[in-house]
């Protein structure tokens, strides 16, 4: 446990009040790096208040849990002015990793001596061992695991599932890299560098269903009142950049037809424009879902109903705040561009009897479908098709909160609306498994995702208070 402590403070020591610049320490990175963050601690110290946060509070208890004796004020003194470790903290820091084994830190020295003090600071407290000059670079270890090297120019922190040996010869090459064989001279670096944020990172994303891989880039900023994640994605291969363009072809901008549908109870909306006979296309390429469509197919023609949409189809999930351990309820609306589907309603009918479904007429196209104890609810006005659990409130919200992002929600391709506020509840929180262990979501107010294109996302978290900076409010 000790040991844990000491390694989360030397981290946060040597990596706070970062700022975002250039340098020889960059190098160090290799091309063919999978992830590589930049972060501008400095920026994120200032708008959280760091030296008065309660993450502060914790890495002073950490470090006096660690250091003895004399080594208890040298650790303030570096807490007070971490220049003092010789490290240039006007440029940003950088993480990186390289496959799926091995990552690294790397920072700017200033001055060698400082950081040669620091280090043997930690080894009379046994976190780490004396520096060693090994082909030119001072090495050693922290806690065994992390190796470190460090020149005139860069520190680097180390840390791999290879064996010790293998780790030791990564390093020296790293520390001594041809400058052809940097992430700075990567597409992904050119694209990083005029990134602004608070965090930038860009990475490799193979899918999982297909042989494509797409380069990221996303940066995090935070301000008063919100956080705002921005990210792109590019295609490697032409084939994979095809994928990303056909999808920006079949997916149009939002008409926000269903915006002023949404009731009191809203938790979750998401909204998209979509043309249903290549989404119909789509899914059958997918065995999964090509499965699920042969199922349904034996009652209901589904795929002539997929062909007929066309614009926006959005989805309500309601939650009632006098029962919120039940589950949501549901709507779901899509535009059409014809309902010829409805001419086959009565053999509907007779099919779905054979499943223990009843389909009741409950007026003009529309419908009450139940079967083992559930029962929903479908029809088509007016060329809008709905569906929706029976207990579903179709009663159009006094104050709809979706008015104040109307614009932004025409300019999307999709759009996604979550009330954290709702979150809060504990018995909600109780009744969802993967909200086990988070205590409350008081702070927060609002998720926004918004799609301007395939290939480019945008994540805003809104808090109730908007005049604090969201770091102060959650550290």
């Amino acid at each position: 446990m000790k040991k844990n402590h000491c390694f989360v403070a030397i981290m946060l020591i040597v990596m706070v009040l970062c700022s975002c610049s250039g340098g020889d320490y960059q190098k160090v990175i290799p091309a063919e790096a999978t992830l590589v963050v930049r972060a501008d601690l400095k920026s994120l110290a200032a708008k959280s208040d760091f030296q008065h946060s309660k993450t502060m509070d914790f890495l002073n208890e950490a470090l006096m849990a660690v250091t003895e004796g004399q080594g208890s004020e040298k650790m303030k003194e570096y807490m007070e002015n971490p220049m003092k470790i010789g490290l240039d903290f006007s440029v940003p820091s950088y993480f990186f990793m390289v496959g799926d084994e091995t990552m690294g830190v790397t920072m700017k020295v200033l001055d060698e001596d400082d950081v040669e003090n620091f280090l043997l600071l930690l080894q009379q407290q046994g976190i780490a061992t004396k520096p060693v000059e090994k082909d030119g670079l001072m090495c050693g270890t922290l806690l065994g695991d992390v190796h470190y090297a460090y020149d005139a120019s860069s520190l680097l922190f180390l840390s791999s599932s290879k064996g010790k040996g293998m780790v030791s010869r990564l390093l020296n090459e790293l520390m001594n890299l041809e400058e052809r064989d940097c992430f700075i001279n990567t597409p992904a670096y050119s694209r990083m560098s005029v990134e602004t944020g608070d965090v930038v990172f860009t990475a490799a994303m193979p899918l999982s269903f297909d042989t494509n891989t797409f380069d990221m880039m996303a940066s995090l900023t935070f301000e008063n009142g919100r956080a705002l994640c921005k990210t792109k994605m590019w295609g490697r291969t032409d084939k994979a950049q095809a994928l990303i363009d056909e999808a920006n072809a079949n997916f149009s901008n939002i008409n926000g037809k269903y915006v002023e549908s949404v009731s009191n109870d809203l938790f979750f909306w998401v909204v998209a424009n979509v043309k249903g006979g290549w989404l119909l296309d789509k899914m059958k390429k997918d065995k999964s879902a090509k499965e699920f469509l042969f199922l349904l197919e034996r009652a209901v023609d589904v795929e002539q109903m997929l062909r007929a949409v066309d614009g926006d189809v959005a989805i309500e999930l309601q939650m009632n705040a006098a029962n919120v351990m039940s589950s949501p309820e549901f709507i779901v609306y899509a535009e059409l561009k014809n309902s010829d589907f409805l001419a086959d309603v009565d053999y509907w009918k007779e099919s779905m009897k054979a499943y223990g479904i009843s389909m009741q007429d409950e007026g003009e196209n529309q419908y009450l479908l139940a079967g083992e104890g559930e029962k929903y609810r479908f029809g088509v006005q007016d060329k809008n098709l709905y569906v929706a659990s029976e207990r579903a409130s179709s009663i159009v919200a006094d104050e709809n909160p979706l008015t104040a992002y109307t614009e932004n929600i025409k300019n999307s391709k999709l759009f996604v609306y979550v009330n954290m506020d709702k979150m809060n509840h504990k018995d909600f929180v109780k009744d969802f498994n993967w909200l086990q262990g988070i205590e409350e979501f008081n702070p927060f107010e609002v998720a926004i995702i918004r799609m301007p294109s395939w290939g480019e996302m945008n994540l805003v978290i809104e808090m109730k208070n908007k005049e604090e900076n969201f770091l102060k409010q959650i550290l």
